[in-house]
């Protein structure tokens, strides 16, 4: 089987809850899988077939990590992004499949935006900020 690429995205957003936070809140995310080798015998005889059975794959494995993601400890849209490629990536290795996941876009639809920008990227930024504000004041003797 030579190397194929299947692009995979959820249709409709996805619910998911950010660790620490007990509000819901949805995403649509698309990304790709570069695979190099999989089970003709799970996913297809021709590159047509497996594209479209990896395709509903992605979409399962997505949605079931994004249902546990509030035990991941990582913000979704900030430093999440890489941690759900490395998941994906797992559970391609899991089915049997040699290749590696990528996520392209994270989109919080408008109707929770705000929400998740007050409760969730707020806060992080803010953290971030401070954190990296003591690092220049003891870098430069409490000056910043």
């Amino acid at each position: 089987m030579a190397g194929i690429d299947v692009f995979f995205g959820t249709m409709n957003p996805v619910n998911f809850k950010e660790k620490g936070c007990d509000t819901e809140f949805s995403a649509r995310i698309t990304g790709y899988f570069e695979i190099e080798e999989c089970p003709e015998e799970k996913f297809g005889q021709t590159d047509e077939e497996r594209r479209v059975n990896l395709k509903k794959l992605g979409v399962k494995m997505l949605t079931a990590r994004l249902e546990r993601w509030h035990e991941v400890g990582k913000i979704l849209t900030g430093d999440g992004s890489r941690e759900l490629e490395r998941m994906l990536t797992a559970d391609l290795e899991a089915e049997g499949i040699k290749g590696f996941a990528k996520i392209k876009t994270i989109s919080i639809p408008d109707e929770v935006n705000g929400l998740y920008e007050e409760q969730i990227v707020k806060p992080y930024m803010d953290a971030v900020n401070k954190k990296t504000a003591r690092g220049v004041r003891k870098e430069t003797g409490g000056r910043l």
